[in-house]
């Protein structure tokens, strides 16, 4: 065994009380300024939930993959959206009802039904 190996290994030995379960142990281990950076970030009040979603959004939303999303779009077989801005680079929005619409739309009983 090397040396480093050796000395690594001697170094890694586990005491009863550091092998305690954490339910045991009252005390909270963390970092202190870790700690209370999750307190005050737990205190801080939640994004909310924006009602126009972008296309990376609208695709993590709806399940699907970015591409996947554009291309229903260029087909003109996607969910309905907007464009926000003039021109050729305005943004595509989508909204959370006309996505959930378009999903319900697009329910099936059978696979015989899907095509129609």
């Amino acid at each position: 065994m090397t040396h480093w190996k050796r000395h690594w290994s001697e170094t890694q030995t586990i005491s009863p009380e550091t092998n305690r379960k954490k339910e045991e142990d009252p005390v909270d281990e963390q970092h202190p300024f870790t700690s209370a950076r999750s307190a005050e970030h737990e205190k801080r009040p939640q994004k909310a939930e924006h009602r126009y979603l972008t296309t990376p959004e609208a695709a993590h939303y709806v399940r699907l993959s970015e591409r996947t999303l554009e291309r229903l779009r260029l087909d003109g077989t996607g969910p309905r959206y907007k464009k926000a801005g003039p021109g050729k680079r305005a943004r595509v929005l989508y909204d959370r009802d006309d996505l959930i619409a378009w999903l319900d739309g697009s329910s099936f009983a059978s696979t015989s039904e899907y095509g129609r």
